[in-house]
C-alpha cells in the first residue's frame, strides 16, 4: 500500500480509540456517580460524598467537551473511509483494470486520485506515488496477479468480514443479556423495595447499568453492523467463485475486479450511513 493508506489507517485507529475511550469514561463515571449517591446514603460524610458526584459529573462534562472539540468520530470516519478508498486504488492499479488501464497513465493518474481522496479527507497529501510491489505486481502475467488478488484480497476480506461478523454477533448478544440480568434485578430490587426488604438507592445504580448498557450498544451498534458484515463476507464468497473463471482472460478479469471492489465499497458505505455523524470524506 502507498504511504497514503499507512497515514489513514494509522489516524483512523488513533481516533476511534478516543472516541470509544471517551464513551467508555463517561459511562463508566455515571454508573460511579449512581454508586457514590448510594453509599452516601449509609455513611455520615456528606460532604465527601458530593465532592465525589461533583468530580465524577465534572469530568464526563469534559470528556462531553473534549468530543465535541476533538471531533474523533469525524476524524476515525473520514481516516477509515480515506484508507479504504486508497486500497481500492492500490489493488485496481495492481490490478490493471479501469481507470488504470492504461499503462501510459495510470500512474499519474493514481497520483492524482490518491491526492484527491487525502485531501477530500483532510489528510496529508504525501504518500500517494506507485509503490514498487503494485509495480511488480501490475508488470506480472494474469494468472499471477489473480492468484493474488484472489489471496490476499478477496479471501482476506472474507476472513476479516466473517470473523469480525462473529465477533460483534457475540457481543451483540453479551449486551442483550446484560441488559436482560440487569433489568430483572432491577425490578427484582424493586420488588423487594415496594415490600421493605431493600433500599431504594439500589434501584437508581441498577437502573444507571442498565442505561449505561444501552449507551454502548447503540455506540457500537453491534447487532447492525454483524449483519452487514455478514452479508458482505457472503457476497465476497459468491464473487470469489466466479474468480477462477474470470481469471481466464482480461476482459472478464477486470469486470470481476469491479464487481469485487463494488462490493467491497457498498458494505463501507452501508457502514457509514450507520453511524450519525457528519462526514465529508469521499466515497469510493
Amino acid at each position: 500500500m502507498p504511504g497514503a493508506f499507512t497515514t489513514a489507517d494509522t489516524g483512523a485507529i488513533r481516533a476511534e480509540w478516543w472516541s470509544l475511550a471517551l464513551h467508555v469514561v463517561q459511562l463508566l463515571l455515571l454508573v460511579a456517580a449512581a454508586v457514590i449517591g448510594a453509599i452516601g446514603l449509609v455513611v455520615d460524610d456528606q460532604r465527601l460524598v458530593g465532592l465525589l458526584i461533583v468530580a465524577c459529573l465534572v469530568v464526563v462534562t469534559v470528556c462531553r467537551l473534549v468530543q465535541r472539540v476533538k471531533d474523533h468520530e469525524h476524524l476515525w470516519y473520514n481516516g477509515r473511509a480515506a484508507a479504504e478508498s486508497v486500497k481500492t486504488l492500490a489493488w485496481r492499479y495492481a490490478m490493471k483494470v479501469m481507470p488504470f488501464d492504461d499503462d501510459r497513465t495510470a500512474p499519474d493518474l493514481f497520483e492524482q486520485r490518491v491526492t484527491e481522496v487525502t485531501l477530500a479527507a483532510e489528510l496529508p497529501s504525501g504518500g500517494a506515488e506507485v509503490t514498487p510491489e503494485m509495480e511488480q505486481l501490475r508488470r506480472s502475467a494474469l494468472g499471477e496477479r489473480s492468484r493474488r488478488y484472489l489471496e490476499d484480497r478477496i479471501e482476506d476480506q472474507c476472513r476479516w468480514y466473517t470473523g469480525k461478523s462473529e465477533k460483534f454477533r457475540r457481543l451483540a448478544d453479551l449486551c442483550d443479556k446484560a441488559f436482560f440480568v440487569l433489568t430483572a434485578a432491577a425490578i427484582g430490587t424493586a420488588l423487594f423495595v415496594a415490600f421493605g426488604r431493600s433500599d431504594v438507592a439500589l434501584i437508581a445504580i441498577l437502573e444507571t447499568a442498565v442505561a449505561a448498557v444501552i449507551g454502548w450498544a447503540g455506540v457500537r451498534a453491534y447487532g447492525p453492523v454483524a449483519t452487514a458484515y455478514a452479508f458482505t463476507a457472503r457476497e465476497l464468497a459468491a464473487i470469489r467463485a466466479l474468480g477462477d473463471r474470470a481469471a481466464l482472460d482480461d476482459d472478464s478479469w477486470a469486470e470481476f475486479v469491479g464487481d469485487a471492489e463494488d462490493a467491497i465499497s457498498r458494505e463501507h458505505t452501508m457502514w457509514r450511513a450507520s453511524r450519525a455523524s457528519a462526514s465529508t470524506a469521499p466515497t469510493r
